[in-house]
């Protein structure tokens, strides 16, 4: 068997995002100024630390960096949400919002106090190249993990983690807050949309076992992942339009510029384009999903039960992640 790999150059170019850096750097600069020398120490960072790639979703504080935002007061986690609200865009500043009140739901079930449970490191060259820095960065990890980078103007939001048990506020004064119900109805809707060829074609497995089928979590950077499934590149107009609905729905942390060039450059790419799909595709099934390009990797998953009693993978619990893949990883190159 003959395997011909094709190196992709100049995948990922400088462009304008017109991300407004002072802002940031400012809210930046307001949360650092709350912070005791001690905290400063745990949250500022080299830009290529490995502290960047120490994200994980589990509850359990697997990585001893940052600060927790159950440990500090409301004037810092005030200043942290600042942050969030002046780097990402409304709808991704409300979807990270929406996140964690799950998980703080998710806490009122089983009577623990889950809190958000996020740790936010701050990276950056030095604390005096947030005055006026060339590159910077932070992430925010637990249920919802993103990493955000800056270079100049350009920012680059990935990888992200967003995972939701339950995935609906059904009691309470934050009742009829959902998550993650685009993602999962577009792409049902997607798969339910393919002839009955192209569906045999994109399903590799009918069963959704065994469970936690995403390839791209916490401490999988750089790993090589096989295109599977179903080329889109052919696909009608009409599908190929749909695809991107479901792919916006993962880059949506993305103010509008930067969105607008990222879409473009993964249409660039179409053509290199796959989806898969593992389970059945009724309106009631659990399923798996993932669109793989070399400009993007998204996953969405139902899972079993962590903190609730399900053994087997139920629409309740979902994760979904969103990588970029080839050549750069965590806003740098590998």
């Amino acid at each position: 068997m003959l395997v011909i790999i094709r190196d992709i150059r100049s995948l990922y170019t400088p462009e304008d995002d017109a991300v407004d850096v002072q802002s940031i750097v400012h809210a930046m600069n307001q949360f650092l100024a709350l912070l005791s020398h001690d905290e400063k120490q745990l949250v500022i960072h080299p830009i290529d630390a490995p502290q960047r790639r120490a994200w994980a979703n589990p509850e359990l504080y697997l990585f001893h960096n940052g600060i927790r935002l159950e440990n500090v007061d409301e004037v810092v986690g005030t200043a942290v949400h600042s942050v969030i609200q002046t780097t990402f865009s409304p709808e991704g500043c409300q979807k990270a919002l929406s996140a964690m009140k799950t998980n703080e739901f998710l806490g009122e079930l089983v009577r623990m106090p889950l809190g958000c449970s996020i740790c936010d490191p701050i990276i950056s060259s030095s604390l005096e190249a947030l005055q006026r820095p060339s590159h910077l960065g932070g992430y925010f990890t637990g249920i919802i993990s993103v990493l955000a980078c800056i270079w100049k103007t350009q920012i680059v939001v990935a990888p992200t983690f967003i995972g939701a048990e339950p995935n609906v506020i059904d009691r309470g004064t934050q009742q009829g807050t959902q998550i993650l119900q685009s993602e999962q109805d577009l792409g049902l809707r997607f798969m339910q949309s393919l002839s009955k060829e192209l569906q045999s074609k994109a399903q590799i497995f009918k069963t959704t076992q065994p469970p936690e089928r995403h390839l791209c979590g916490a401490c999988q950077d750089n790993r090589i992942v096989p295109y599977e499934g179903l080329p889109v590149g052919g696909l009608e107009t009409s599908l190929v339009q749909l695809l991107f609905q479901i792919v916006e729905q993962f880059v949506v942390y993305l103010p509008a510029q930067a969105r607008k060039n990222r879409l473009a450059q993964i249409e660039r790419h179409i053509k290199d384009t796959q989806f898969c799909w593992i389970g059945a595709f009724t309106n009631v099934d659990p399923f798996y999903d993932k669109i793989q390009s070399p400009i993007i990797i998204v996953e969405f998953d139902h899972h079993s039960g962590v903190f609730l009693n399900s053994t087997e993978p139920a629409r309740f619990h979902i994760h979904t992640i969103y990588a970029t893949p080839t050549v750069e990883t965590m806003g740098t190159r590998c």
